[in-house]
């Protein structure tokens, strides 16, 4: 895979973690931001997403972001 050329990280995304909350009879999920960045975003198609498909994780896209420190 290539470095992200000039203007590729162009997707508002947030990296979220994610908690189970009790709710009533069931858990509700909780969504915290961790992480708001530009990102490059691409379907996964042919051998990845079938490759995926055999150990039943749907891995539909794929997310390019620079490394930043801290």
């Amino acid at each position: 895979m290539s470095l992200p050329a000039a203007g590729d990280l162009d997707q508002r995304i947030f990296i979220c973690s994610w908690d189970d909350l009790p709710s009533g009879p069931g858990l509700m999920p909780e969504y915290t931001i961790v992480w708001p960045c530009w990102a490059k975003v691409e379907q996964v198609v042919g051998v990845n997403y079938w490759a995926a498909k055999q150990t039943e994780a749907a891995v539909t896209h794929r997310f390019i972001v620079r490394r930043v420190e801290g």
